[in-house]
C-alpha cells in the first residue's frame, strides 16, 4: 500500500498502481513460465521515460520499443507559438530593460509557483536556487514546459538546472526571446502585432498602461523636431492627467481602444 501523496507522486511521474487482479495474472505466467527475473509495471512512457533520461541514456528501458518512441518523437505540444507567446513577445519588444526584467521574472515565478503548488508566487525567491525551492527532475521539465509554451521557445530539459535561480532563468529568457525575434518580421509588422495585443488587454490593465506609456515616450523623442512646444504641451497633458483621462489620451493620441 502507498499513501496518497505517493500515489500522486508516482502518477506525474507516469508509474500507475497495479491492480490486484493484473498482479496476480503476471505472477501466475511467471510462475507457468518458469521465469527467474522479472519485472511487472504500469509506466507511461511518454510520460516516464523523457524524464528519466533526461541526463543520460539508460541501458536498462533503452531497448523497450515504446521508450525508444518517447524519447525520439519531437514534442510537438511546444512547436507551436501560443497566444500567450504572441503576446509576451510584442511586450518585450517595446518595454524598457528594467520592465523585461521584472515582467519575465513575475512569469518564472508564477509558472514556479504553480508547478511547486503553491498558490502564489511569494514562495518562489528570485535568488534561490530551484533545487532549494523543492524541484527535482520532474518539476523540472514541467516548468519548462511551461516556460515554452509562454514564451515561444524550446528550452533544453535542464533549463532550470543550467540557470539554477528563477531570477537567472529570466535573464536567460529574455536573451533567447529577444534574440528569437530580431529580423524575422517585415516593417511595420512589429507594430501590427503590437497593436492587436493592446486592443485585446483589458483598458485598465497595468501592463498594458506600461507598454503605452513607452510607446509615449518614444514618441516624445521622435518628435523632437516639431519644437519645444509640442513637447511642452504633451508633457503638461501627461503631467496634469487624471487616470481616466490618461486611458482616454492614450487611446485617443494612438488609436487604440
Amino acid at each position: 500500500m502507498v499513501s496518497d501523496d505517493a500515489k500522486i507522486l508516482l502518477d506525474r511521474q507516469g508509474v500507475r498502481l497495479i491492480q490486484p487482479e493484473t498482479g496476480m495474472t503476471a505472477l501466475r505466467q511467471a510462475l507457468e513460465n518458469d521465469d527467474t527475473s522479472v519485472v511487472v509495471a504500469d509506466v507511461d512512457w511518454e510520460r516516464f521515460a523523457p524524464v528519466f533520461t533526461m541526463a543520460r541514456e539508460r541501458p536498462l528501458i533503452g531497448d523497450i520499443p515504446q521508450v525508444r518512441a518517447a524519447v525520439a518523437a519531437p514534442d510537438t505540444s511546444r512547436a507551436e507559438e501560443t497566444g500567450e507567446a504572441h503576446t509576451l513577445r510584442a511586450e518585450l519588444t517595446v518595454l524598457a530593460e528594467a520592465d523585461r526584467e521584472r515582467l519575465l521574472l513575475d512569469l518564472v515565478r508564477e509558472h514556479a509557483a504553480t508547478v511547486l503548488g503553491h498558490a502564489t508566487p511569494d514562495g518562489v525567491e528570485p535568488g534561490r536556487a530551484f533545487r532549494e525551492l523543492g524541484f527535482d527532475s520532474l518539476t523540472a521539465v514541467e516548468l519548462r514546459n511551461r516556460l515554452d509554451a509562454a514564451t515561444g521557445l524550446r528550452l533544453p530539459a535542464t533549463s532550470v538546472f543550467d540557470h539554477p535561480t528563477p531570477a537567472a532563468l529570466a535573464r536567460h529568457l529574455q536573451t533567447e526571446t529577444l534574440r528569437d525575434t530580431e529580423g524575422d518580421l517585415p516593417p511595420g509588422a512589429e507594430l501590427d502585432r503590437l497593436e492587436q495585443v493592446l486592443a485585446a488587454r483589458a483598458h485598465d490593465d497595468i501592463g498594458r498602461l506600461r507598454v503605452v506609456m513607452r510607446l509615449e515616450s518614444l514618441l516624445s523623442r521622435l518628435n523632437e523636431a516639431h519644437g519645444p512646444a509640442d513637447r511642452t504641451d504633451a508633457a503638461d497633458r501627461l503631467e496634469s492627467a487624471t487616470n481616466e483621462e490618461l486611458f482616454d489620451l492614450i487611446d485617443n493620441d494612438l488609436g487604440i481602444s
